[in-house]
Order: C-alpha cells, then sequence, then structure tokens
C-alpha cells in the first residue's frame, strides 16, 4: 500500500528547484549591485584639468581685439592692369 501524502516531507525535486530559486535570487541581487554602481560611476563629473596638467603660460582668454582677430574674411583686391 502507498504511503500517505505528508506535507512536511518536501519532495527531492522540490529540494532542487528551491536551491535553483535561492541560486538565481543571489545572482539578480548581485546584478542589480553592479548596475547601481555602473550608473553612478557614470554620473560622475570630471575634475579639473582632467586631461593634463595646467598650462604654464596660458593666453588671455576672449577674443583678440582689432585686426588681430581670426583670418581675413576677403581675399585681397586684384592687382591693378
Amino acid at each position: 500500500m502507498a504511503e500517505p501524502w505528508n506535507s512536511t516531507l518536501p519532495c527531492p525535486r522540490c529540494a532542487v528547484l528551491q536551491r535553483r530559486i535561492a541560486e538565481l535570487e543571489a545572482r539578480v541581487a548581485q546584478l542589480e549591485r553592479l548596475l547601481e554602481q555602473a550608473t553612478r560611476t557614470a554620473k560622475r563629473q570630471a575634475a579639473p584639468f582632467s586631461q593634463g596638467p595646467p598650462k604654464p603660460d596660458p593666453g588671455s582668454p576672449g577674443r583678440k581685439p582689432g585686426p588681430d582677430y581670426g583670418p581675413s574674411a576677403f581675399r585681397s583686391a586684384p592687382p591693378p592692369r
């Protein structure tokens, strides 16, 4: 005669599935921590002079005054004939 079903004794397959669920939940938690860390790192701003030390003699800021500003926009007049 078959033994009656007892809810206190888990079946072997249930134990395997419970272990698998616990492993997957641990993996999800690990991946969520990695994602949060990567997101936090992406929001961090760069430090001043992050591309090397500052220049020893930097030029004055802004436009150059008068004719020194940029290349001339027009060609010179052709020579007279």
